[in-house]
C-alpha cells in the first residue's frame, strides 16, 4: 500500500517539477507549481476512479476515443480547400477535434460490454450449440 502512495506522490512531484522547469503559464514559478500540483491531483483522482471501472469499459472507451480522433482528423484533412485563416473554419476544426473523440469515448464506454471475452467467443460459436451440449455424450 505504501508503494502506491509513493508512486502517486512521485507522479504529482514529476508534474510539478516539469511545470517548474517549463513554466507553461506566464504568472510566475509558484503559480505554475500550484497549477501542476492541481493537475497531478486530478490525474490521481482519475486513476482511483478508473480502478473501479471494468476493463472492458475502459477498453471500449479507449477504442471509441481513438476512432473518434481518427474520424475528426479525416474530416479535417478532407476540408483542405477551406481557408484556414478564417476564424469560423478554425472553430470548426477545433469543434470536430473535441467533440468526435468525446462522442467516441462515451459511446465506446457505454458499449464496452461488447468486448467481454464471453461475448467475443460467442461471435465464433455456431448458433444453437451451447458448451453443455457439445461436451455431453449422446443417449
Amino acid at each position: 500500500m505504501a508503494l502506491f502512495v509513493l508512486a502517486r506522490v512521485f507522479i504529482v512531484a514529476a508534474v510539478a517539477y516539469a511545470a517548474a522547469l517549463l513554466q507553461p503559464l506566464p504568472i510566475g514559478l509558484a503559480a505554475n507549481v500550484a497549477f501542476a500540483v492541481f493537475l497531478g491531483g486530478l490525474v490521481v483522482a482519475f486513476e482511483s476512479w478508473a480502478r473501479q471501472v471494468t476493463p472492458s469499459r475502459l477498453l471500449g472507451a479507449l477504442i471509441g476515443g481513438v476512432v473518434g480522433l481518427v474520424i475528426a482528423r479525416l474530416a479535417e484533412s478532407g476540408m483542405f480547400w477551406a481557408d484556414n485563416g478564417d476564424k469560423k473554419v478554425e472553430f470548426l476544426h477545433s469543434f470536430l477535434l473535441i467533440v468526435l473523440p468525446y462522442l467516441g469515448l462515451v459511446i465506446g464506454a457505454k458499449n464496452g460490454e461488447w468486448l467481454e471475452p464471453a461475448r467475443l467467443i460467442g461471435l465464433f460459436r455456431r448458433p444453437g450449440r451451447s458448451a453443455a451440449t457439445r461436451f455431453s455424450t449422446p443417449a
